[in-house]
């Protein structure tokens, strides 16, 4: 599947509605504004910012030809912006990006029995540092029964189906990877299936990375006055399109299907498709909220690390002697 944000430019005519936020990849360089309307074989744009320079274009309006622009991205309405009100791009996943998980998506193995192709994705999985972990059944929670299991890695995504693998308790080779210390379980709203594995299968996940929690951990750091003391959580598709841009419409048909529709059988391909699709984005997502967990310490460890090259000699020597952590 294409990246829907990217309108080709090559005779098509614009079809964008008014007030759209639109980003140009022109010759001269990219800009991003509110669409208003087109003429001719042009586009024009207002409250238009060049993202390069990361600067408002002192113009009421900015008029781009056909032949400048590259290509058009749309931008998605829910994206976190700076106090200057600029999306910071370096955040956002780029079109390379989307495209090797969308390929990392359609390229995912299904797998319904104990078999060679079983212990390769094992053997795989083994030997990362994270598992994207997706759970599917009825009831999840602790009267309720995982059908499937979708695992994913930086390069690899595997769908396991318990049903039809007619396990009746968890096959040893997934308890080893869930019960690893050694491999993140990167999982968004981790509860039911965590209680699930507890009680019906004895599995004891361990070092858990929960996506939606860690949201809820970056929402309350920014939050000033008197704390709420509930917050709703964010599904899958907000945080992505939170924190990676990833447009909501991508996760559309998967976020809004039915558990007992994910359950019926056959496991069709359609569905296989979309708990991949579930998996994919889990790890580039842990990524972008662990860096923003830490910035605050990157940050103070830079000044600790650096400040000796902005001082004199003596007092750099000094420093290099002294046993106390020194922040300058």
């Amino acid at each position: 599947m294409a990246d829907e944000r990217i309108h080709d430019i090559s005779g098509e005519p614009f079809e964008f509605s008014k007030g759209q936020r639109l980003i140009v990849f022109s010759q001269e360089g990219r800009f991003e504004g509110d669409f208003v309307s087109t003429v001719d074989d042009c586009i024009r744009l207002t409250n238009v910012i060049e993202l390069d320079h990361r600067s408002n274009v002192r113009m009421p309006f900015m008029m781009f030809m056909r032949t400048q622009m590259q290509y058009l991205q749309l931008v998605e309405p829910n994206l976190k912006r700076d106090e200057d009100g600029l999306v910071d791009y370096d955040n956002v996943l780029s079109i390379s990006e989307f495209n090797e998980l969308d390929d990392l998506v359609s390229n995912y193995v299904y797998i319904s029995e104990r078999n060679r192709k079983y212990y390769r994705a094992y053997d795989n999985l083994s030997h990362v540092e994270n598992i994207g972990v997706v759970g599917i059944g009825r009831n999840l929670g602790r009267s309720g029964i995982l059908d499937v299991i979708v695992l994913s890695s930086w390069r690899h995504i595997y769908i396991f189906d318990l049903f039809l693998m007619g396990f009746e308790k968890m096959p040893r080779e997934i308890r080893w990877l869930m019960e690893s210390n050694d491999i993140t379980k990167v999982m968004h709203d981790s509860r039911q299936i965590v209680d699930c594995l507890h009680f019906r299968y004895n599995v004891q996940i361990v070092n858990i990375f929960d996506t939606q929690f860690t949201d809820y951990k970056l929402v309350m750091k920014t939050m000033t006055g008197e704390i709420p003391r509930e917050l709703s959580g964010k599904n899958l598709s907000e945080c992505l399109t939170e924190y990676l841009g990833v447009p909501q419409r991508v996760f559309e048909e998967a976020m809004s299907m039915k558990r007992d529709v994910w359950c019926n059988r056959p496991f069709t391909r359609r569905k296989q498709y979309l708990a991949s699709q579930l998996a994919a984005y889990l790890i580039t997502l842990k990524k972008r909220q662990e860096d923003l967990l830490l910035s605050e310490y990157k940050h103070e460890v830079s000044k600790y690390i650096y400040g000796t090259l902005e001082i004199g000699i003596h007092e750099a020597g000094a420093m290099f002697h002294c046993p106390q952590y020194v922040v300058s």
